[in-house]
């Protein structure tokens, strides 16, 4: 590929030359610099950045230098060593005659070099000043064009060389500067890395696109991403499969700002002959002139060109049906398949097909399907082209109104919106609906889109902080005439409830030796589910439910109460979730219930294959020992062991007999905690 090092690649183009002066270093000689190789040829290339470098360049010439980098077998330069004795500067004009006669590019190279110019005096005006500045522009521009379109053009304008005197499989570094002497400019260096054992290849242009007008063809690809390799581009077009030929005498110049990598590079074909098909693909061509290989085709087919129906005028018959007429070209008849009318319900709407018609018809009966109609004829090409004429207003009188909407389905969430659907209706001229509600279904129903609703849908905002548990909603249909159809069949919605039932009553909440008991006088809303016993640590980082009374209740003793200072209230929670807690509270500090009301947790596994049980039970910090109870076949718990472990195994077991366990824990003092759940095994 061509490679680019230091200094971006190559760009020439007159748009890019003008605009890089509103960043130009005063009195700095930039170049920038590409390069190709193949066997033990390299080719260089270069450019100077503006157009006081150039002409400076031009003056004073450039040298161009290698140093051959050391393998690890051989040897290599020690320093840079020049390609010529002199610096290479542009040729006497004298060289130019012979090849400008025959090509174009050497012709305005040798223009832009040896031309005309203006004169500069200590009496020039600043007009003059200015005028010589847009002619060193313009001549640098299209100087650099030129160069880009021959590589040998370039050698002569001193804007490139060939090294052919190279060592095969080897590494070269060039670089190539101005030079120049003069303490007020200074000459930048761009380099390049030439590895000869590398392939040289140029890459494919890619994702090449094609849009079709008419007889106009518009081809656009990437070109950003070829920034420093392709400078031109050729399109290649073939004609209904034949050979590919070039589409302009022309290179395309690949024109994009410095830096840019997405730009998007356009070419447009002018094909005059309608309903062929063509095949269209592109090259880019390098500063050296290689051409790289072409890229995927694309394929466009001219649409054919015919006029559109026109004179449109219409009839209302006696039936009911309207007669449409139009006028066409007899000319044009070979390129038509049919006609057809369509019809839409407001301008610019979707058009619906009312009826087909042979080519040498010039009218047609469609059926009005609504007393206001936008009729247009279309013209279908033989290609599937289609040119529609203008479209022509027709007015019937209509009283007939849409029918009712159906399937109304809907409903209302906790937030307070309401929601309803239904199926749109299938007449022609239908506009749109209305939505009406109502919290009686005897009552008159309120209006509540402000609008026309011009879809199957409708949602709007209700109060939920009503007594109100149900919404009724009707709609009804109108058409593009304002007649409207009637009542929708009515729709039922549950309003939500968000209303909290009454509060509960905490009247006795105490500490007794059983436990902590409870006393409340019950909600007396008739939406109550359940009533829950709160309680809430008083620093309140901590709360949890008791228990959840779903039955009629009004007492409760809570057994096995946790240590702490914990306040206690009572809540009714309705069918809804809504919940309303008791204004009354009690405060209790719970203490003395730490080992004595630790419940240990036991669990059972029989093993019949060793022929025992094993148990396994959680322990306090304050445990030392546990004591196993067990009960077979239902007779009384006896002690059965005592253990100083939280496990134990019983091999002591017989098929076919109930089993069922206890534990116990005790601490130092002997204090015994609570006993465990009940867990029974059958063997």
């Amino acid at each position: 590929m061509v490679k680019r090092i230091f200094i971006a690649s190559l760009i020439v183009s007159l748009s890019l030359v003008l605009k890089g002066q509103d960043t130009l270093i005063v009195n700095r000689i930039g170049l920038e610099l590409v390069s190709k190789h193949q066997d033990q040829i390299v080719w260089l290339r270069w450019a100077p950045t503006t157009p006081m470098a150039w002409e400076k360049a031009n003056t004073n010439g450039w040298w161009v230098e290698r140093v051959l980098i050391p393998s690890s077998t051989e040897p290599g330069d020690t320093a840079y060593v020049h390609l010529t004795k002199n610096p290479i500067k542009p040729l006497p004009l004298e060289h130019w005659e012979q090849p400008s006669d025959t090509s174009d590019a050497a012709a305005i190279a040798a223009q832009v070099l040896y031309g005309e110019t203006l004169e500069i005096t200590n009496t020039s005006s600043a007009i003059t000043l200015m005028d010589k500045n847009r002619e060193l522009e313009s001549r640098f521009a299209f100087g650099l064009t030129a160069a880009e379109q021959d590589f040998t053009v370039a050698q002569m304008m001193g804007l490139g060389i060939v090294d052919n005197n190279l060592l095969p499989n080897r590494t070269y570094i060039y670089r190539v500067y101005a030079n120049i002497c003069d303490s007020l400019f200074v000459a930048d260096t761009a380099g390049v890395v030439i590895n000869l054992s590398q392939r040289y290849e140029l890459p494919r242009v890619f994702d090449l696109k094609a849009q079709v007008r008419d007889t106009s063809i518009t081809l656009e690809w990437p070109a950003g991403y070829h920034r420093g390799i392709y400078s031109t581009y050729r399109v290649e077009k073939s004609v209904e499969g034949n050979p590919f030929e070039a589409a302009s005498s022309l290179p395309l110049a690949n024109l994009f700002s410095s830096g840019q990598s997405d730009f998007n590079h356009f070419f447009t074909d002018q094909h005059s002959t309608d309903g062929q098909t063509l095949y269209y693909r592109v090259r880019g061509i390098t500063p050296f002139g290689d051409v790289g290989p072409p890229s995927d085709s694309v394929r466009v087919t001219v649409p054919l060109l015919f006029p559109l129906p026109s004179g449109l005028k219409y009839t209302e018959m006696p039936d009911g049906n309207i007669a449409v007429v139009w006028e066409y070209p007899d000319e044009f008849i070979n390129k038509v398949s049919e006609f057809e009318i369509v019809g839409s319900v407001a301008y610019g709407g979707q058009p619906k097909k009312l009826g087909s018609y042979t080519p040498s018809s010039r009218g047609g009966l469609i059926s009005a399907p609504t007393s206001e109609l936008y009729v247009a004829v279309v013209a279908l090409g033989n290609d599937g082209t289609r040119r529609n004429s203008y479209p022509m207003m027709v007015q019937l009188a209509d009283s007939i109104p849409p029918a009712p909407p159906q399937n109304l389905h809907g409903l209302i969430t906790k937030e307070g919106t309401a929601k309803v659907e239904w199926q749109w209706g299938t007449e022609f001229d239908l506009f749109g609906y209305r939505v009406y509600a109502a919290v009686n279904p005897k009552a008159e129903f309120t209006l509540v889109s402000n609008d026309f609703v011009r879809d199957s849908s409708y949602s709007w905002s209700i109060p939920l902080n009503t007594l109100s548990r149900r919404l009724y909603v009707r709609v009804m249909a109108y058409d593009y005439r304002y007649n409207y159809s009637g009542f929708s069949e009515m729709l039922t919605l549950t309003i939500p409830d968000t209303i909290a039932p009454s509060a509960p009553v905490l009247r006795t909440c105490e500490q007794t030796a059983e436990g902590v008991r409870f006393l409340w006088v019950p909600s007396s809303s008739s939406d109550v589910a359940a009533h829950a016993l709160i309680y809430k640590l008083a620093d309140g980082l901590e709360q949890d439910t008791i228990k959840l009374f779903k039955e009629k209740q009004n007492s409760y003793t809570w057994d096995k109460p946790k240590e702490g200072i914990w306040n206690f209230v009572v809540a009714a929670i309705d069918s809804s979730g809504n919940s309303a807690h008791s204004t009354q509270h009690f405060q209790l500090n719970l203490k003395g219930m730490g080992f004595a009301s630790f419940v240990p947790r036991l669990a059972a596994t029989k093993n019949l294959a060793k022929g025992q049980v094993e148990l396994r039970w959680s322990t306090h910090p304050e445990s030392v020992r546990t004591i196993v109870y067990r009960s077979v076949n239902g007779e009384q718990y006896r002690i059965y062991t005592t253990v100083n472990s939280n496990a134990f195994v019983d091999g002591e077991v017989t098929i076919g007999n109930s089993y069922a366990y206890l534990v116990r824990l005790e601490n130092q003092s002997d204090m015994p905690s609570m006993f465990s759940e009940e867990v029974k095994i059958n063997f």
